[in-house]
Order: structure tokens, then sequence, then C-alpha cells
């Protein structure tokens, strides 16, 4: 029984996802509902002509906040992955809307009444639910839909087979290995200034193409370039796991190598890596010790599955009015 628009929201949650996880606990929004544009309220992106507004988007940007304060290039990647995350949902609601997992009639109303039998046994009424969370009754309708809509999509796919293959397909992530990386760090003179990202990108190209050519083994790399600390011990870093220490990028990029094999720039909150894989320590974990995380991770890859073919199909404009990654890709634009 679905209580709150939270709980509508979590089934697309990821344990990885941790930036954004608050973000889907708001209600879809769809071009009928919600507040209008306006030149004080402009519009963000479009998607298939239906407008994501930058109010709607800086209610979630707010939320992220309280929990991550951030200022500069981080609030503007904040504000960006925002914007991705709401234009993703619209594109498998569009999806779900048309297929045959869309909810029918009969199930909202059923779905409906529970929410409202929720709200009674919290003494309030569904006029005070809508009102503190500033939505309608006809949006809080959508979102049961999508919530129901959504959930027959993965249900269909959620088999033992299923999550077995994706456990196997991905085992790394799973079963507790361990790798050994060492790093080159290529850090930002000033954090906040977009110039001096690029310059630590160029840098960082520079170099990982010198290494690719023979020019410089990737241990007197670390020596001459690394602005971090281990840099004195050959850029190591010792042994990380999926779940951590290091960042989230640091580590997706470690993952995706095999022992000796160097990446290409990955940033992170610190600036530019070049990683290592010195060693991999093979996990033990098996998918039925973990079946509950495993579920999770396919639900987040059904999510970006969906989103993505779908945009094929549908038409996404960028207004300009926010940060932005070319959809598909992480390459920022910021409005000047």
């Amino acid at each position: 029984m679905i209580s709150t628009i939270h709980q509508i929201a979590c089934r697309i949650r990821s344990p990885h996802f941790c930036l954004l996880v608050m973000l889907l606990a708001f209600v879809f929004v769809s071009v009928s509902g919600g507040q209008e544009q306006s030149d004080n309220n402009p519009v963000a992106a479009f998607v298939d002509d239906q407008p994501i507004l930058v109010s709607r988007l800086q209610l979630q940007v707010d939320l992220v906040l309280t929990k991550t304060p951030a200022t500069g290039r981080k609030l503007e990647i904040i504000k960006a992955q925002v914007l991705e995350e709401n234009i993703k949902q619209r594109l498998v609601n569009l999806y779900l809307q048309n297929s045959k997992f869309k909810a029918t009639d009969s199930e909202i109303q059923l779905q409906l009444g529970n929410v409202k039998k929720d709200i009674a046994a919290q003494k309030s009424t569904l006029d005070k639910f809508l009102k503190q969370r500033g939505i309608t009754e006809k949006q809080l309708i959508q979102s049961i839909g999508w919530d129901l809509a959504w959930a027959k999509y993965v249900d269909n796919f959620l088999t033992d087979t299923n999550l077995q293959k994706y456990f196997d397909q991905n085992r790394r992530r799973f079963d507790g290995t361990q790798l050994r990386v060492a790093h080159i760090l290529f850090k930002p003179e000033d954090i906040n200034d977009s110039k001096s990202w690029d310059k630590a990108f160029a840098d960082a190209k520079s170099v990982f193409a010198d290494i690719e050519k023979g020019k410089i083994d990737f241990e007197k790399a670390v020596v001459q370039f690394s602005s971090g600390a281990t840099k004195i011990n050959n850029g190591e870093l010792g042994w990380i796991g999926w779940r951590g220490p290091m960042a989230r990028e640091f580590t997706i990029s470690s993952f995706q190598l095999k022992p000796d094999q160097i990446s290409v720039p990955t940033r992170s909150g610190f600036g530019f890596h070049l990683i290592k894989l010195l060693e991999e320590k093979p996990g033990t974990i098996k998918m039925t010790d973990i079946r509950p995380q495993v579920a999770q991770q396919v639900k987040r890859y059904l999510f970006d599955f969906v989103g993505n073919n779908q945009a094929k199909k549908s038409k996404i404009q960028f207004t300009g009015k926010s940060p932005y990654f070319e959809f598909g890709t992480k390459i920022l634009v910021v409005p000047k």
C-alpha cells in the first residue's frame, strides 16, 4: 500500500545513486498539471513539447542541498543531474502509458482509495495532504498511475533467472571483489573555476596519451605530474571495493579496468584521475546472498534502459535556462 509520495518513488532507487536518491520523492508532473510556464517561471527543457519548469527543478535541488550543500560547479552538476532525472522519468512515463503495462482506471482508483485510508489513519485529510506537498489530486492520480505501471514493468523482469544473469554480467560489483589501485591526480587550481577544470582535463589527456605511446611510464608520471599526496608511494591508494571508500566516479572507472590497465581521465570532486589497476582479489558473495540489492540495481538498469530507448523516439529540447548534460552524456552545459 502506498502511504506517501516518497514510497511511490522508492521503487527506482539504487544504492549507489546517493546524490539523487531524494529526487524521486517528488510527484511526477505532466504538462497538464502543476504550475504554468511564464517569464517568471521559465522552462528548463521540453520532452515531446511537455515542459519541465525551472521552479519544479529548484524545489528538488533545494531538497538535495539540505543534505549535500554545494556551490559553484558542484551546484551546477547537481542541477544538471536533477534535470536529467526528470527528463528520464518523463521518457519512461511516455513509454509506460503506451504499453501493456499502463495502469487501468480501476487499478488507479483502488490505489487512490488506499492512499485516502492511510491519510485518514494519520488523522488528516486528502486536501491537507495535497496542500502540504503543493500538488493537485490530478497529479496524485498521475503519480499513482506511474507507480502502478512501473511496478508491473519491473515485476515482469525481476525473475531469479534475470537477476542471476545480471549478477554474472556485473559480478565484480556484487561479489565483494577488491581492487588495489594507484592514480595520478590532476587537480584544478581553483575548484570553482571552469577554466581550471578545463586545464586539468587537458593535462590529464596529454599525460594519458604519452603513457599510451610509451613516452613515459605510469610510475614516473605519478612523480612528475600528480597533485595527490600518494605520489610518494607511486600513487598507490591501496584496496577499494564497489561500495567504497573512493568517490563513485572513481570506483566505476576502476571496476572497468583489467590488471595493469590504465583508465582514461576520470573526473571526481577532486579533479581528474588516471587510474591503474595493480591487483584484483575476487569476492565470494553469491547472488542469493544479496538478492534485494541485485534487484534494486536491475530496477535502476531498467529505468535507464527504457528512458534511453524512448529518447530515440522522443524530442528533447533544452532551453538553456538551467544547467544540463547533453542527453546520454556527462558533458555539462552551463547557461551564460
